[in-house]
């Protein structure tokens, strides 16, 4: 992970990939579901937010095209078997 990744995530330019969210989530010390909201919800005290508000819109397109990448691939794959 570089600065200038993190940077493209900040900036709405980039997104970070699936497999880096995990450790991302441990590197910040928060939960994936923390790192989801963007709002830590293991202190009652704080409630500030982790990233800007386009990160949250930004990672469910992000899963979104993951996701349709894949029902298309098992699409093919099916086809080929026929």
């Amino acid at each position: 992970m570089t600065d200038k990744a993190v940077s493209k995530w900040e900036t709405g330019r980039g997104f970070p990939d699936l497999k880096l969210l995990e450790p991302l989530a441990q590197t910040l010390e928060v939960s994936l579901v923390e790192l989801l909201q963007g709002e830590r919800t293991s202190s009652p005290t704080s409630s500030a937010p982790l990233f800007p508000a386009w990160f949250r819109p930004a990672l469910l397109a992000l899963l979104c095209a993951a996701c349709g990448v894949l029902v298309f691939r098992l699409h093919c794959l099916e086809r080929r078997l026929k």
